[in-house]
């Protein structure tokens, strides 16, 4: 599956459908203004029309025209956050084609907001969200026995912390009959500031989760 060129529309298409499958149940998971579903939904919804005006373009420039267009739409803070890891994941794909270990850092890079595999050596202590990204790239690549070694992961950016608040949560997670993936999701959420608003916590897990099972599906076919 290592050489096997992705299908980013497909990719999208799977994570908008589980998306607007728990619209509703994320709406009123947030208590603040009861509409993180929508905004979820329009969100994705926005990138994978922008991949699919741009599916015969390199994936590079697919992802920038997608970033683009869903910093002109969104008005939402998560809606920016994910245009900003769109914007980096099209850097780090230049010139190359989309196999599943670079749709991996796709993923890592979206979660975390544009900041989970800078290359930039940072001018000042890293984010709640950059460290969560780093932990996430470094779990991620754990379970999937890659060998991710990013800025921002377990070796040099997290403090004691982060690590204990990651490491109880998936423990937490575990007892009560989730899988690893579940488990590794709860972890690092709990461990960017997440934990602390499900709804957030639940739309991150849908698109990490929707994303994997449709990466999966390509080394089926």
């Amino acid at each position: 599956m290592s050489n096997q060129n992705i299908d980013l529309v497909e990719i999208f298409q799977s994570v908008t459908a589980a998306l607007s499958n728990n619209k509703q149940e994320l709406n009123q998971m947030d208590e603040y203004n009861q509409d993180h579903g929508d905004h979820m939904v329009d969100t994705f919804k926005t990138i994978t029309k922008a991949l699919q005006q741009k599916q015969n373009e390199p994936p590079a420039k697919a992802l920038s025209y997608a970033s683009n267009q869903l910093k002109q739409e969104t008005s939402s803070g998560s809606g920016k956050l994910y245009a900003q890891g769109l914007e980096q994941a099209a850097q780090q794909v230049q010139g190359q084609n989309l196999n599943p270990e670079m749709a991996m850092q796709l993923l890592t890079t979206l979660i975390g907001g544009g900041n989970a595999t800078s290359t930039v050596a940072p001018t000042q202590p890293p984010t709640n969200q950059e460290q969560a990204g780093g932990l996430f790239g470094s779990l991620l690549g754990n379970l999937t026995g890659g060998n991710q070694n990013q800025q921002g992961g377990l070796s040099d950016g997290l403090d004691m912390g982060d690590l204990l608040t990651a490491g109880m949560a998936f423990m937490q997670s575990k007892r009560q009959g989730e899988s690893n993936l579940e488990a590794l999701m709860d972890a690092v959420t709990a461990a960017n500031g997440m934990g602390s608003q499900p709804h957030r916590q639940k739309s991150t897990q849908l698109v990490t989760q929707s994303f994997l099972n449709a990466l999966q599906g390509f080394g089926k076919k």
